[in-house]
């Protein structure tokens, strides 16, 4: 049956667990593992494996592509779609950590830890097709418009990655959080079973986007003249990894 979530989301969890290091976090991933489907996504957010390889200088435990494939590894013993579920939101850690500003890594990695999940795209972000248009709306301003599918796990996210092509020609993602005014999520469930199937598509309409939510991930070089989605925004999401 079709499904459709409201544009309205609660505020992220304040109080999710902070793991240490990485015998913490697969102690977390064995408890996590043993209880069912349902229980186990819920307890995701808290149990403090969303931000296990957010970098330590901002607060998480930092283990490195071993330890989080181990602990992906566990869960998919048990439960292949929890596993979904994180290994697609850990791609937005990594594409933060690597392409993200100072200002956006302070800002996107204190969602995390207090519990807050990415979904979207999580494969080659910000490159292949583009089906969303990001266009200046004035300083440091965007709008979003067009279509776009992921997976089931879009549906339990707080921030969408949606890549999108931009003035300048080239595709950027842009991080939206899943209750702005503008974004509808839609999906037919196939199985509410462990693995947790669904086909989802996101449709936005004229969703504003400030600039520091914006990560310009092309490296074609401008093509149009255009400004660079980002560039110059002020602070808190000043744009400093061009300098």
């Amino acid at each position: 049956m079709a499904r459709h979530r409201a544009v309205t989301t609660s505020a992220p969890h304040r109080h999710a667990h902070v793991l240490r290091d990485g015998a913490e976090s697969l102690a977390a991933a064995a408890e996590l593992a043993a209880q069912r489907h349902q229980a186990a996504l819920d307890r995701l957010r808290t149990s403090g494996l969303l931000a296990i390889t957010v970098p330590a200088v901002h607060g998480g435990a930092d283990v490195g592509s071993a330890v989080a494939g181990e602990v992906v590894d566990l869960l998919a013993a048990a439960d292949r779609g929890l596993a979904g579920h994180l290994r697609g939101h850990l791609a937005h850690v990594d594409a933060l950590r690597r392409w993200g500003s100072t200002a956006q890594q302070v800002f996107f990695f204190a969602e995390v830890l207090a519990g807050s999940r990415f979904g979207g795209r999580s494969r080659d972000l910000g490159t292949g097709p583009a089906t969303a248009r990001l266009s200046a709306d004035g300083p440091c301003r965007y709008r979003l418009d067009g279509t776009v599918r992921g997976d089931g796990s879009i549906w339990l996210a707080d921030w969408i990655a949606v890549p999108a092509r931009g003035d300048d020609g080239g595709i950027h993602l842009a991080y939206v959080s899943a209750g702005s005014p503008g974004v509808d999520v839609l999906g037919r469930w196939q199985g509410t079973d462990r693995r947790g199937r669904a086909g989802v598509t996101v449709r936005l309409r004229d969703v504003l986007v400030p600039g520091g939510q914006v990560i310009p991930n092309d490296p074609a070089p401008h093509r149009s003249g255009a400004p660079r989605p980002a560039v110059r925004c002020s602070a808190p999401y000043r744009r400093d990894r061009e300098k």
